[in-house]
């Protein structure tokens, strides 16, 4: 089936992320961004299947954020209790202490599978206009599971990065990510 997957803020991270879903699965792709013309452009480059808003996002199977710790909690906190049940959320940001501490019970709360995730790639410039289809290619990606993760949600996105091009997923604890990090 099918899966819709939400990409928020479309950066460099969000929007490498969005660009390689579209090339490399055949999910729908919505995306959200603060500045709305980043958002309409990867649409008209054919990143995004549409504009995400509270229909799409609350539909989304999977939805990838990619925005600062406090932004990243404060639209999870607004959006995760109107998510559908079993919905996988990973996030994108450099610090899982802090990402863990304030959205782990809301997802279980929620009902939906908080993932915490940290794709060790990048350049040195930022922004959509930079963003790459194959920015993962063999790369690690970084996922941090936690009481509201089933191994099993863990492991379908283990698949779904993977298929991403990213050349390995390693598991570990926020405590160990934020130490090695």
């Amino acid at each position: 089936m099918k899966k819709n997957v939400v990409i928020v803020g479309l950066g460099l991270m969000g929007g490498s992320m969005a660009m390689a879903i579209h090339k490399y699965t055949d999910c729908a792709v919505y995306g959200w961004n603060r500045t709305r013309a980043v958002a309409e452009q990867a649409v008209q480059d054919g990143v995004l299947d549409g504009l995400a808003g509270e229909n799409e996002i609350a539909n989304a199977d999977y939805l990838i954020i990619s925005l600062y710790p406090q932004s990243t909690v404060d639209f999870l906190l607004e959006h995760m209790p109107r998510m559908k049940k079993g919905a996988i959320i990973v996030d994108l940001v450099g610090v899982k202490r802090f990402m863990q501490d304030h959205l782990e019970q809301a997802a279980v709360q929620a009902g939906v599978h908080f993932i915490g995730g940290h794709p060790m790639a990048g350049k040195e410039f930022s922004g959509y206009a930079f963003a790459d289809a194959d920015l993962f290619r063999d790369a690690s990606m970084i996922l941090v599971p936690n009481a509201s993760s089933p191994l099993w949600a863990v492991d379908e996105m283990d698949g779904f990065f993977m298929g991403l091009g990213f050349a390995r997923v390693v598991r570990c604890s926020a405590e160990q990510h934020d130490h090695m990090i």
